[in-house]
């Protein structure tokens, strides 16, 4: 399953993040914050097109992607409405 945004897990170093996001001033990860919102676009524009072809709708095995990653009850509303508009 891919998720959409580039969380992967929290558990091991800052969450799949790349070390440099953490270096942009004013961004706030997981949030409806405009940067870090844009630079997860690009991120899933990108990774979206390299995958295209393992979605069922194209003979791949991959059935269905994941807006995120146990945080649903948590997030903002705003952010997880952002998110689900990538695609």
């Amino acid at each position: 399953m891919l998720s959409a945004d580039p969380y992967v897990c929290d558990e091991h170093e800052w969450g799949g993040y790349p070390e440099w996001l953490s270096k942009v001033d004013g961004i706030v990860v997981r949030s409806n914050n405009t940067q870090y919102l844009a630079k997860s676009k690009a991120y899933m524009d990108h990774l979206s097109a390299e995958q295209q072809f393992m979605m069922t709708t194209n003979g791949g095995l991959v059935i269905m992607v994941q807006i995120e990653n146990e945080y649903g009850s948590y997030a903002e509303r705003t952010y997880i409405a952002a998110l689900k508009d990538f695609h």
